[in-house]
């Protein structure tokens, strides 16, 4: 009797929890539904997702919070997914290995998503005083 290799799940890694990285994950859970091929993990500094195109009608009282705002943790509970709150401090592509915040997490697929910041130009002192708005 011989003994079969046991194989692991690939592990991917998406870092980021806006727009482009929700959808990855979205997606791979979508595509890797019922099967042990993989698990994935998002990471992401909020533990929620804001749809920004909508703040507007929040702001008039049209729809509320709870309409823009989706937590991650309600993604965790349908399947395969663990969400880590924290910020990315390291990327280690030769280990193969994310670290955040004091935890190291290996990865097979890397999926990196971590949105921009606001150019400002060199006008900080302007920026420190402005109501910005993102898109």
């Amino acid at each position: 009797m011989s003994a079969t290799p046991t194989t692991r799940p690939a592990r991917v890694v998406v870092l980021g929890g806006g727009f482009s990285g929700l959808y990855a994950t979205l997606t791979l859970l979508k595509e890797l539904a019922g099967s042990d091929l993989a698990e994935v993990t998002l990471v992401d500094r909020r533990n929620y997702f804001t749809f920004t195109p909508l703040l507007p009608e929040v702001a008039a009282g049209i729809l509320g919070p709870s309409h823009v705002c989706y937590p991650f943790r309600s993604l965790a509970k349908k399947g395969r997914l663990h969400f880590i709150q924290g910020e990315v401090r390291e990327f280690d592509l030769d280990e193969h290995v994310i670290r955040v915040e004091g935890l190291a997490i290996p990865y097979d697929y890397l999926v990196v998503a971590l949105g921009s910041v606001v150019l400002t130009l060199g006008l900080n002192a302007l920026f420190d005083r402005d109501i910005s708005c993102e898109t």
